[in-house]
């Protein structure tokens, strides 16, 4: 079983007239904690839409989804906004058990196909009128984007990006304790709790040692020997030294649609390993 950081999508701000060192030192160690949480689900999603676009070759220019005259997705532009996100996993987790279950997956594509792409002013308004329908049994997703040309290029390419991101997974709560099984965002942190990392919003800056090019990832620089976990299960294709990257791995996740890259040197890992 995977161990890691279980991680939340909101940040809770707290008043109190506490002023004693060990309550300011817990503090800033429970803020610390929130802040990797909330960066989480963004990192994963620039590191996994840096993947898709890396192995396409260019970045989105114009339109917000660009197809081949086959039909395959080259590349779908992800403007999709924090608050639609919180809205979008709110409404999944509250429906949970229910018998109108929404999938926060199919809420975001359906607002991406109906603007375009945009998640701007009036996004979740739309967002909610379409939940409400749907949860009052006055209409269905699949009734609601039948005439929508591009809703399954993006929810196929949101999926890429989100999906096995919130579902069910068992935790064990406390050491030594039994699992408990809970439904929620499960995603985790790459790097293991209580290690330290610096990194920056170095998704998309200029690289030129080579040759020209954009960054398509999101690095974290950590110390030798921290413990890390890859964001995505899959099998090691490639391993070793590269010009422009250092000592990486290169993992195929298992729907083979993205390729994770982690730079790290890990002398205990062979191609073909899960």
């Amino acid at each position: 079983m995977q161990t890691g950081i279980v991680c939340s999508l909101f940040l809770y701000n707290e008043q109190n007239d506490h002023d004693s060192e060990e309550w300011k030192t817990e503090q800033k160690g429970m803020e610390r904690s929130r802040r990797i949480r909330s960066a989480v689900i963004l990192e994963a999603v620039l590191l996994l839409m840096g993947v898709i676009l890396w192995e396409n070759g260019k970045l989105p220019q114009k339109s917000a989804v660009e197809t081949t005259a086959d039909g395959y997705i080259k590349w779908v532009d992800f403007n999709v906004s924090y608050e639609a996100l919180s809205r979008a996993y709110e409404y999944d987790i509250s429906s949970y058990g229910e018998k109108q279950h929404l999938d926060w997956i199919d809420l975001l594509a359906y607002v991406g196909a109906k603007n375009g792409g945009d998640f701007g002013n009036g996004a979740t308004e739309d967002m909610r009128n379409a939940a409400e329908k749907i949860l009052c049994g006055e209409d269905t997703m699949e009734r609601m984007t039948a005439d929508m040309k591009m809703f399954s290029y993006y929810r196929e390419a949101y999926g890429a990006v989100l999906g096995g991101m919130v579902g069910e997974y068992e935790i064990q709560e406390k050491e030594d304790g039994a699992y408990v099984k809970k439904y929620g965002l499960k995603a985790f942190s790459p790097i293991a709790k209580g290690f330290e990392y610096s990194d920056y919003d170095d998704f998309g800056v200029s690289r030129s040692y080579g040759y020209q090019r954009q960054h398509l990832g999101h690095d974290m620089m950590g110390q030798v020997g921290t413990p890390t976990i890859a964001v995505e299960s899959g099998y090691v294709e490639a391993i070793g030294w590269n010009q422009y990257g250092g000592w990486r791995i290169g993992i195929r996740s298992l729907t083979g649609s993205a390729t994770i890259i982690m730079r790290i040197c890990a002398r205990t890992i062979r191609t073909g390993n899960s």
